[in-house]
């Protein structure tokens, strides 16, 4: 599978300063983008509603696709390391549980565009292999969870399921938040803690099985 370059080679982010900048303009351009749908903007939409020259755009991004698979990307992993390190440092599913649903309640329109593009890589094959590669180190960050739910069970059989559910639960969250819903908050912290509650009982019950066989 062919993956998107997420550098221009004629780009000016080669050293630190212009990564910086690269980085700066992205986050700029992406505020501006995560309000509207992906098919309905070109760069040059992106440059006017972010108040950016688009021969400046230009210059670090080559076209649309390059700008939203950088930022989506960077967003994504910071996502990603701000979890883990409430499971790492904080040993915590409380925690974790209300990181979550913070993110879907005050990072809604990154996480919608995020949901967008994961829906365009369906249609246009150029995001497959970014979409891919992010879900890859979201499934890997369920099974980081699913060990911090219980330590003594291996995650490996659950982590599809288990990812595909919090998967279902957010997007639902970020549906509700969309749409104006009070009690979002509420509903998502209670669903999250029912797939632990679950996870939970589903491995003190094989314990037990374990001891009662003959």
């Amino acid at each position: 599978m062919t993956r998107i370059k997420t550098e221009n080679p004629h780009s000016g982010h080669k050293t630190a300063k212009g990564l910086q900048r690269k980085t700066e303009l992205a986050d700029q351009a992406l505020r501006s983008l995560s309000t509207q749908s992906y098919a309905r903007t070109s760069l040059r939409d992106i440059a006017a509603a972010a108040d950016i020259n688009l021969g400046r755009l230009h210059y670090y991004f080559g076209d649309k696709s390059e700008l939203i698979v950088f930022t989506v990307r960077r967003f994504k992993q910071t996502f990603i390391a701000r979890l883990a390190d409430i499971i790492v440092d904080r040993h915590s599913v409380e925690e974790a549980i209300e990181a979550l649903v913070e993110s879907a309640m005050t990072s809604t329109a990154m996480h919608r565009f995020w949901y967008d593009l994961r829906n365009q890589s369906l249609f246009e094959p150029k995001y497959q292999a970014v979409v891919t590669e992010i879900e890859h180190d979201l499934k890997g960050m369920t099974g980081t969870v699913l060990r911090l739910i219980d330590p003594t069970r291996d995650p490996e059989p659950f982590q599809e399921l288990a990812y595909v559910t919090l998967d279902g639960i957010f997007f639902q969250g970020i549906q509700a938040v969309t749409f104006g819903d009070e009690g979002v908050r509420e509903r998502m912290t209670q669903a999250l803690f029912a797939v632990v509650m679950a996870y939970r009982a589903a491995g003190t019950a094989a314990l037990q099985e374990s001891f009662t066989d003959p």
